[in-house]
C-alpha cells in the first residue's frame, strides 16, 4: 500500500511540475497600449473608446501608460470577459495589461 501511495505521489509531483513548465508562450504585437495596472488600462479604453485622443495622449505622456514593445516574450497570467488580458514577460516577475489582441501565440 505505501509503494502504490509514493508511486501515485510521484506521478502526480511530476505532472504537476509538466504542466507548470508547459506554459505557453505570446509574443507582444506593436500599436498597442500597455499599463501596469487594470484601472488604468480601464482608462484607457474609455478614452479610446470615446475617441478621446487627448486623453488617450495624456495618459501615455504621463507615463501611466506606454506603447507596447512588439516581440516581447510573455506569459499570459489573466484574461477578462472584456478582452484584457495580464501577462508578464519571460523572465520578469512583474505583470502589465493590455487588450488581448496585443498578444500572439509563439
Amino acid at each position: 500500500m505505501k509503494l502504490k501511495t509514493a508511486a501515485l505521489t510521484i506521478v502526480i509531483i511530476i505532472a504537476l511540475s509538466v504542466s507548470a513548465s508547459a506554459q505557453t508562450v505570446y509574443v507582444t504585437k506593436g500599436g498597442y497600449v500597455v499599463t501596469s495596472t487594470r484601472a488604468v488600462m480601464d482608462l484607457v479604453i474609455q478614452a479610446v473608446s470615446r475617441h478621446d485622443d487627448a486623453a488617450l495622449q495624456g495618459l501615455l505622456q504621463s507615463g501611466i501608460a506606454a506603447m507596447i514593445v512588439p516581440g516581447l516574450r510573455v506569459y499570459l497570467e489573466e484574461s477578462t470577459w472584456g478582452g484584457l488580458v495580464r501577462f508578464t514577460p519571460v523572465g520578469s516577475s512583474y505583470s502589465f495589461w493590455t487588450v488581448r489582441e496585443a498578444l500572439r501565440r509563439e
